[in-house]
């Protein structure tokens, strides 16, 4: 019974294909054409492929200020190449190549004065299709618009790129498709060099940065540091001071270092706990260990500093101002001399080529001149053709057949009505 089912099955599957057979060749041949006719519609392209590492350079601290110790938080390689991934791929680095190769007057050429026979076929055929949009702008119902034919051009840029970062390192794969074995070669050392260049720009726009508002803070500062020592020289003439006394001097001196040292800690204690946090919960044996060591240096000073003020009390209140004024002298003094140091440093990176990111071209694109094209691949696409002419024709003949259905031949009779059939009269 199964083999006489299964022999059903055939017989059916065959009966359809023999009924069908026109349709099925009919259907076949014409996509088989339409697969062949749509790639001779495309562009032939040459493919060009460079390479670029991204290395991190040390994390530079821009500051100005000096009392700013905690650096930066740096950017993985990693993230860094995928940020370099998004700027290749960005719409100004399409303008940019545009406008270097002139692929907007190609473009223009293409379209409205066609060479070859490729772009005479594809414009005819884009004619047909918007000539209903052109009678209406004939007649004066729809406006014309101006073509951009560099937006144009961009656009169409951005699809013979393709740009990625190749898995598990730090390198760059910048492939583009080119109409001329040239064309692509030299797009893709272009946008490499230009890759190299922004990134360069953006870094020296961030020292700039710094470097102006380094400008600011020593100009303040030393603004300050004159009318401190204007202030101290007022005060010592007005109540004839000459100097402090030493005993004096040095309790202030070790005040205000313990007062600084007490600033360390706590901004110490934000800038580990904080990097802790990230890792860890507040309820982690370190984060607390943290808290509590910090905590006890923090109440240890507190303790020197109310001692050494209450000793400072004794001192008389002439000496205590004048204390007070020669403290801040020396440290707005101080402050100024870090400045200038830290000057120099933003000085020496701005006239520097050093940036964040360290970009090497590890292998220039190159295609040799007996290369192929790439772009399209007669042999896959007649292949995949036939595959898909051969499916869709069996699935349109089975479709009308299953819609149809008629009840011809004797195995569909006997199925349909559950008698058998004793003999077939053929049509005279």
């Amino acid at each position: 019974m199964e083999s006489f089912t299964q022999e059903k099955a055939l017989y059916n599957f065959l009966y359809v294909i023999f009924r069908r057979k026109r349709l099925i060749s009919s259907l076949f041949l014409l996509i088989l054409f339409l697969v062949i006719f749509a790639t001779f519609l495309i562009t032939p392209t040459w493919k060009a492929t460079t390479l670029i590492l991204v290395e991190a350079n040390p994390k530079r601290q821009l500051s100005a200020s000096p009392k700013v110790t905690s650096p930066a938080p740096s950017t993985s390689p990693l993230a860094q190449a995928q940020n370099l991934v998004l700027i290749l791929r960005g719409q100004n680095m399409a303008y940019k190549m545009v406008r270097t190769f002139n692929l907007d007057q190609l473009r223009r050429k293409k379209v409205t004065e066609p060479e070859v026979l490729r772009d005479k076929v594809k414009m005819a055929i884009v004619n047909i299709l918007k000539s209903p949009i052109t009678g209406l702008q004939k007649m004066g119902v729809l406006g014309v618009a101006e073509i951009d034919w560099v937006d144009r051009a961009a656009g169409r840029f951005k699809s013979w790129i393709d740009v990625k970062v190749v898995s598990g390192t730090q390198v760059i794969s910048l492939s583009v498709h080119g109409e001329t074995r040239d064309l692509a070669m030299n797009i893709a050392n272009a946008m490499a060099k230009r890759l190299q260049e922004k990134t360069l720009m953006l870094s020296t726009k961030e020292v700039d940065q710094a470097y102006a508002s380094y400008q600011k803070e020593v100009s303040m500062t030393d603004e300050k540091l004159k009318a401190a020592e204007e202030e101290l020289r007022k005060y010592k003439e007005d109540n004839k001071l000459i100097a402090l006394a030493e005993e004096s001097s040095i309790k202030i001196s070790r005040l205000e270092s313990l007062k600084k040292s007490y600033l360390d800690a706590q901004r110490e204690r934000e800038v580990k706990l904080a990097s802790l946090l990230n890792e860890k919960t507040k309820s982690h044996p370190d984060v607390i260990n943290l808290e509590t060591e910090i905590g006890q240096l923090k109440s240890k000073l507190k303790k020197e500093i109310t001692r050494l003020e209450k000793d400072l009390l004794r001192i008389p209140k002439q000496q205590m101002q004048l204390a007070r004024l020669t403290q801040e002298v020396n440290r707005y003094r101080e402050l100024y001399l870090g400045l200038l140091a830290k000057g120099d440093e933003l000085k020496i990176l701005s006239q520097s080529s050093v940036g964040e990111v360290s970009l090497k071209i590890i292998d220039k694109a190159y295609v040799p001149l007996g290369q192929k094209k790439n772009r399209p691949s007669w042999k896959v696409n007649t292949i995949v053709g036939i595959f898909l002419s051969l499916v869709l024709s069996l699935v349109t003949a089975f479709f009308i057949e299953y819609w149809r259905d008629p009840l011809r031949g004797r195995f569909r009779v006997e199925s349909a009505t559950g008698i058998s059939v004793l003999g077939v009269i053929p049509i005279i």
